[in-house]
């Protein structure tokens, strides 16, 4: 039984990563729709006293987006909270719980605060992608430089 529901967490994840990895983005509408559906199917094998706690922390997580409406760092909450309510658990249990935890957040808000939140998303996405990119082109050079004067 136990490794039915090990196998149950590891597919929803890959599901998730599958989504998350895509090329593509899903509207926002199929994205949710799918997130639910993992939900639902991890959420069905957890003990009453787990999924208390991911209820628990996913009002945390909305009441935190609603005091914090600038910073939009849902993730770093989750992870925060979630080990505050579950001590000793391992990073993979980590991961699966802020899953549940995020898709029972998403579930509740509003079409308006999901978009606001995809488009913080989008744009930390970007800000990230440009520092790489400049990190990049500064080693780049570098190497250039220092094979020049080798050279």
């Amino acid at each position: 039984m136990k490794t039915k529901r090990i196998i149950g967490f590891l597919v929803g994840l890959l599901a998730l990563g599958i989504v998350a990895a895509a090329p593509v983005k899903a509207p926002l509408e199929v994205a949710k729709g799918q997130a639910l559906a993992v939900h639902q199917s991890l959420i069905g094998n957890a003990k009453p006293q787990v999924r208390a706690k991911i209820a628990a922390s996913a009002q945390a997580g909305k009441d935190w987006l609603a005091r914090n409406p600038q910073s939009r760092d849902l993730h770093g909450f989750f992870a925060q909270d979630l080990r505050k309510r579950f001590p000793g658990i391992t990073e993979q249990q980590l991961n699966v719980l802020m899953t549940l935890a995020f898709a029972e957040t998403m579930s509740d808000m509003s079409q308006e605060d999901q978009l606001k939140l995809q488009d913080v998303q989008q744009k930390l996405s970007q800000v990230v992608q440009t520092i790489s990119n400049l990190m990049k082109t500064e080693n780049d050079t570098l190497k250039a430089i220092i094979g020049n004067m080798r050279g």
